[in-house]
Protein backbone atom coordinates (compact mmCIF):
# COMPACT_ATOMS: atom_id res chain seq x y z
CA UNK A 1 0.00 0.00 0.00
CA UNK A 2 2.73 2.42 0.96
CA UNK A 3 4.75 1.76 -2.20
CA UNK A 4 1.72 2.47 -4.41
CA UNK A 5 1.19 5.80 -2.68
CA UNK A 6 4.87 6.61 -3.09
CA UNK A 7 4.69 5.75 -6.80
CA UNK A 8 1.66 7.97 -7.30
CA UNK A 9 3.50 10.88 -5.69
CA UNK A 10 6.73 10.44 -7.65
CA UNK A 11 6.44 11.56 -11.29
CA UNK A 12 9.74 9.88 -12.19
CA UNK A 13 8.11 6.47 -11.80
CA UNK A 14 5.61 7.24 -14.55
CA UNK A 15 8.17 8.84 -16.87
CA UNK A 16 8.29 7.13 -20.25
CA UNK A 17 11.70 6.19 -21.52
CA UNK A 18 10.79 6.35 -25.19
CA UNK A 19 7.66 7.87 -26.72
CA UNK A 20 6.17 7.69 -30.20
CA UNK A 21 8.33 10.51 -31.66
CA UNK A 22 11.51 8.71 -30.59
CA UNK A 23 10.24 5.41 -32.02
CA UNK A 24 9.38 7.08 -35.34
CA UNK A 25 12.79 8.79 -35.45
CA UNK A 26 14.52 5.47 -34.77
CA UNK A 27 12.53 3.81 -37.56
CA UNK A 28 13.45 6.55 -40.04
CA UNK A 29 17.12 6.37 -38.98
CA UNK A 30 17.17 2.59 -39.53
CA UNK A 31 15.63 2.93 -42.99
CA UNK A 32 18.23 5.59 -43.83
CA UNK A 33 21.06 3.35 -42.60
CA UNK A 34 19.85 0.41 -44.69
CA UNK A 35 19.51 2.70 -47.72
CA UNK A 36 23.12 3.81 -47.29
CA UNK A 37 24.17 0.16 -47.07
CA UNK A 38 22.30 -0.56 -50.30
CA UNK A 39 24.26 2.26 -51.92
CA UNK A 40 27.49 0.70 -50.69
CA UNK A 41 26.46 -2.60 -52.27
CA UNK A 42 25.44 -1.17 -55.64
CA UNK A 43 28.12 1.51 -56.13
CA UNK A 44 31.18 -0.80 -55.98
CA UNK A 45 29.48 -3.15 -58.45
CA UNK A 46 29.64 -0.40 -61.08
CA UNK A 47 33.40 -0.13 -60.60
CA UNK A 48 33.93 -3.91 -60.66
CA UNK A 49 35.71 -3.94 -57.32
CA UNK A 50 36.94 -7.14 -55.77
CA UNK A 51 34.17 -8.86 -53.73
CA UNK A 52 36.44 -8.89 -50.68
CA UNK A 53 36.74 -5.10 -50.87
CA UNK A 54 32.95 -4.79 -51.16
CA UNK A 55 32.50 -6.89 -48.03
CA UNK A 56 35.16 -4.85 -46.20
CA UNK A 57 33.37 -1.60 -47.13
CA UNK A 58 30.03 -2.84 -45.81
CA UNK A 59 31.54 -4.30 -42.63
CA UNK A 60 33.44 -1.06 -41.99
CA UNK A 61 30.24 0.93 -42.45
CA UNK A 62 28.29 -1.21 -39.97
CA UNK A 63 31.22 -1.12 -37.52
CA UNK A 64 31.01 2.69 -37.55
CA UNK A 65 27.23 2.56 -37.11
CA UNK A 66 27.63 0.14 -34.18
CA UNK A 67 30.20 2.44 -32.59
CA UNK A 68 27.84 5.43 -32.82
CA UNK A 69 24.99 3.42 -31.30
CA UNK A 70 27.29 2.18 -28.52
CA UNK A 71 28.27 5.75 -27.63
CA UNK A 72 24.63 6.89 -27.63
CA UNK A 73 23.59 3.93 -25.48
CA UNK A 74 26.45 4.58 -23.06
CA UNK A 75 25.34 8.18 -22.58
CA UNK A 76 21.72 7.14 -22.04
CA UNK A 77 22.76 4.59 -19.43
CA UNK A 78 24.91 7.13 -17.62
CA UNK A 79 22.08 9.65 -17.58
CA UNK A 80 19.41 7.17 -16.54
CA UNK A 81 21.25 4.93 -14.07
CA UNK A 82 24.78 5.98 -13.21
CA UNK A 83 24.15 9.59 -12.23
CA UNK A 84 21.17 8.87 -9.91
CA UNK A 85 23.10 6.04 -8.21
CA UNK A 86 26.07 8.35 -7.65
CA UNK A 87 23.73 10.98 -6.18
CA UNK A 88 22.25 8.35 -3.88
CA UNK A 89 25.75 7.28 -2.82
CA UNK A 90 26.65 10.89 -2.06
CA UNK A 91 23.52 11.33 0.05
CA UNK A 92 24.28 8.10 1.93
CA UNK A 93 27.83 9.32 2.55
CA UNK A 94 26.55 12.60 4.00
CA UNK A 95 24.15 10.72 6.28
CA UNK A 96 26.99 8.42 7.41
CA UNK A 97 29.08 11.51 8.24
CA UNK A 98 26.24 12.85 10.39
CA UNK A 99 24.86 15.51 8.04
CA UNK A 100 21.12 14.88 8.41
CA UNK A 101 19.96 18.33 7.34
CA UNK A 102 21.37 18.70 3.83
CA UNK A 103 20.46 15.26 2.44
CA UNK A 104 18.96 15.53 -1.02
CA UNK A 105 19.14 13.02 -3.83
CA UNK A 106 19.31 15.87 -6.35
CA UNK A 107 22.62 17.17 -4.94
CA UNK A 108 25.81 15.62 -6.28
CA UNK A 109 28.33 14.68 -3.62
Amino acid sequence: MMSRIRQEMDARVKKKIMGWPEIALTYVAMILLVGIQTGFIILPAFYNLNPNIRVAIIMGYWAMVALVFAVITNRLIKRSYDKPIRNLGGAAKRVAEGDFFRVSLADPY
